[in-house]
């Protein structure tokens, strides 16, 4: 009998020297990503007013600081602004897909024939420079989610996710007047060329990166991200009344969320 309560007492000994460390992991879990939470508010404040509302003229610059700030806060939760040699990289890719909208917008390759309005920031070469945050936040975000063994299947699942994701912001961006396609695609005038364009990219710059490794809590976190990319986008198209777009967005977060819990679990 002496020996359990022994036993009890020194469990709770334990108990007591680890609970203190565990809480200090949370709580500096939460104020390490200090852009991220900035970002959380931004699109708590975007949402209301695009979904509900509308953007005020005085807030004009909102969309661009929206891409700047999304960028920001993938880059700070994703580990890559503590490696240098990662961070440089996707200031490289973002840079290589300014060039190739340019080259799209002026010879309609590789994404086809469309053009851009002033909405996202002012033009320059036919194209904002906010586009290069674009593709760097939407790339991480997406990258960040794969969590498929070896480097070819990740990039594959990387590939997959971000065509997932431009199924619903192309058509939106056609709504809010972002940019302009001139050509007859199968999907709101969206051409197939432009879909491939993007997996094929985002497939052979996730191939060349390193297996990428992030603790589970950030992996969730990421993922809460993209889904609330997701809703942001099919909600407006449903204040639009594209419901289809909607339905797309909603199948995404409903069946694409319950395999990627699946999934994690067993990691």
């Amino acid at each position: 009998m002496t020996e359990k309560l022994r036993n009890l007492w020194l469990k709770r000994e334990e108990h007591k020297v680890r609970s203190p460390q565990r809480r200090r992991k949370k709580i500096d879990l939460h104020k390490r990503y200090y852009l991220t939470w900035l970002f959380v508010i931004w699109w708590l404040i975007g949402y209301i007013l695009q979904v509900f509302w509308t953007v005020p003229e005085s807030l004009g610059f909102s969309k661009p600081f929206f891409l700047l700030l999304y960028a920001l806060c993938m880059l700070e939760i994703s580990g890559v602004m503590r490696n240098m040699k990662l961070l440089f990289s996707f200031l490289g890719f973002g840079v290589a897909c300014y060039v190739l909208e340019v080259a799209s917008v002026h010879f309609s390759i590789p994404f086809g024939t469309y053009g851009y309005t002033s909405v996202l920031g002012s033009p320059v070469y036919g194209v904002p420079f906010t586009i290069v945050f674009a593709w760097i936040a939407v790339f991480i975000n997406c990258w960040g989610l794969a969590i498929s063994a070896g480097r070819f299947w990740q990039a594959l699942e990387t590939a997959c996710y971000i065509v997932l994701f431009d199924l619903i912001l192309d058509p939106v961006a056609i709504f809010e007047g972002y940019w302009e396609w001139n050509a007859n695609g199968f999907y709101y005038g969206i051409p197939l060329q432009n879909f491939l364009s993007w997996f094929v990219i985002a497939f052979l710059f996730a191939l060349l990166l390193n297996k990428h490794h992030s603790k589970s809590t950030t992996k969730r976190m990421i993922f809460v991200l993209y889904g609330m990319q997701i809703l942001l986008f099919s909600s407006i198209a449903a204040k639009h009344g594209e419901f289809l777009v909607f339905l797309i967005g909603i199948v995404i977060l409903v069946i694409g969320g319950s395999l990627y819990y699946a999934r994690s679990k067993k990691q």
